[in-house]
């Protein structure tokens, strides 16, 4: 187990581990076979992580790209949710025993910064093997400013496509909650990029 950095930090309260409606199962899913994450790889597509983080030291790496590291507080609560260890403090993840790679949907182009999370994907989709995971943890704007899944994009929508057919699961958010604290999943303008984005998520 990984040693706790003082000051000592306790065993965090997990409900979303418990069993439904309190949480997802999570404790329950890992007493089946590879309930663990064993044998697996999550992707995670993420604008940056905090790689020192003591509880994260033996559960992800770095995959490519450039982070970003103002976002860096998301990507480690990401990662930590995925696959923190069970080292006795902090949290554990759903898949403490899955490699997870985290890739940054930034790349250096001519002197400057490229932001492209179909490339991202395609990044992903190259390491991994049918049955891995990519987790696509972006949002892309809509016609009127409003948060859209990420496969609103011509070129993101391909790269899932691709990934899928070559077996690899891809998961990605749909909609990001208001500043209300609202996740309401409406768009003001019905468009032919949004139809395409949501038959995607159905896996049409």
């Amino acid at each position: 187990p990984n040693d706790d950095i003082p000051p000592e930090t306790p065993i965090f309260a997990q409900a979303w581990r418990e069993a439904f409606p309190v949480g997802l199962g999570i404790a329950a899913a890992a007493e089946f076979p590879g309930g663990l994450g064993e044998n697996v790889t999550i992707v995670d597509v993420e604008y940056a992580w905090d790689a020192t983080h003591e509880d994260l030291l033996q559960s992800a790496g770095d995959l490519g790209g450039v982070p970003d590291p103002q976002w860096a507080f998301h990507g480690t609560g990401v990662v930590g949710m995925l696959a923190a260890g069970d080292n006795g403090f902090g949290v554990v993840g759903a898949a403490p025993l899955a490699t997870v790679l985290v890739q940054a949907p930034f790349f250096e182009v001519d002197g400057g910064f490229d932001y492209d999370v179909a490339r991202a994907i395609v990044e992903a989709a190259s390491v991994l093997s049918p049955g891995d995971v990519i987790l696509v943890e972006q949002q892309f704007y809509g016609l009127e400013g409003e948060y859209v899944p990420p496969s609103f994009d011509a070129g993101v929508r391909e790269a899932i496509r691709a990934a899928t057919a070559a077996g690899i699961v891809v998961d990605m958010i749909l909609q990001n909650t208001g500043a209300d604290g609202s996740a309401d999943l409406t768009f003001t303008v019905p468009s032919a990029e949004l139809a395409a984005a949501l038959r995607i998520v159905e896996g049409i």
